[in-house]
């Protein structure tokens, strides 16, 4: 091999092993420490990176309430400890899709929280029942490099009984027949 190919060949090797990240912001959690000379697989997480120039408040909704969510409804974020303030925000986001496992697992049943879940395959966090995430921001925007746990009071409309009755009858029905 010439000497210029076999650099050429070292160069696309060498970025190929490069790690990058998809996104630009700070290392917020390390996975366990990777040695020297370690093989880790395509895919595997080594680390959590967020955006720390403003807050981002993510909060998980049942279904039945999903229909009730809108953009720009204004929520309030109470922390479980006590020592911080409520903060005003407002709903920026709601998934299309449920989540097929937990990235927050501190809010699973299987670790003292309160959504209801199970141990998936590979050591993932599934939800038992279907919740969807709901991103929130902070109103008036602020910044922050704690990450707390609690609880969101969403607005929305009213709605009778015989509704919510009727919308979870239809919802389990699509989702067991498959459709």
């Amino acid at each position: 091999m010439r000497p210029r190919s076999k650099r050429n060949a070292l160069a696309v090797e060498l970025s190929r092993l490069d790690i990058k990240a998809p996104v630009s912001g700070t290392i917020v959690e390390l996975a366990d420490p990777v040695a020297e000379g370690e093989w880790i697989k395509l895919g595997e997480k080594l680390a959590s990176i967020a955006d720390l120039s403003k807050d981002r408040i993510e909060a998980y909704v049942d279904e039945t309430d999903l229909a009730k969510m809108r953009r720009d409804k204004p929520a309030t974020f109470i922390p479980n400890d006590a020592t911080f303030a409520k903060i005003s925000a407002a709903v920026i986001s709601v998934d299309e899709t449920s989540v097929r496992s937990m990235s927050h697992p501190e809010l699973a049943s299987v670790n003292g929280g309160s959504i209801a879940s199970r141990q998936g395959p590979n050591e993932t966090i599934v939800p038992e029942m279907p919740v969807y995430r709901v991103a929130l921001e902070p109103v008036p925007l602020t910044t922050s490099s704690t990450v707390r746990i609690g609880t969101v009071l969403l607005s929305s409309e009213p709605e009778s009984l015989l509704r919510q009755v009727w919308r979870r009858f239809v919802t389990v029905l699509v989702r067991e027949s498959g459709f």
